[in-house]
């Protein structure tokens, strides 16, 4: 059976890196793996804060959930703008280079 040569990696996802066309940062499994442990940290925090002082009779810990929570919100919604613009930048070079080649002869 004829096998097809593996794809390159190297890059951050598109087609550079055998990705699928219009592919950008949010189809890189880094990205995705960060978006996840943030949304574990988001989600850990929001425990921590719901049951700091009742089943622990901690305040503080209740205010370090609530810290914890905040922040990775903070860092996920940032994360997630960054990554559209960087998509969109990267949508707006692909479509001007496609525009500015000459006509093949």
């Amino acid at each position: 059976m004829d096998r097809e040569p593996p794809l390159d990696r190297s890059g951050a996802g598109g087609p550079e890196a055998g990705g699928p066309e219009g592919s950008g940062p949010e189809a890189d499994g880094l990205y995705r793996a960060i978006m996840m442990v943030l949304v574990g940290s988001v989600m850990v925090g929001a425990v921590l804060t719901l049951t700091g002082e009742m089943l622990f009779d901690s305040r503080p810990l209740a205010n370090v959930g609530l810290g914890m929570a905040v922040l990775a919100g903070i860092a996920y919604w940032g994360l997630r703008l960054k990554a559209r613009a960087a998509a969109r930048r990267l949508a707006q070079t692909r479509s001007g280079e496609r525009r500015e080649r000459p006509p093949p002869e």
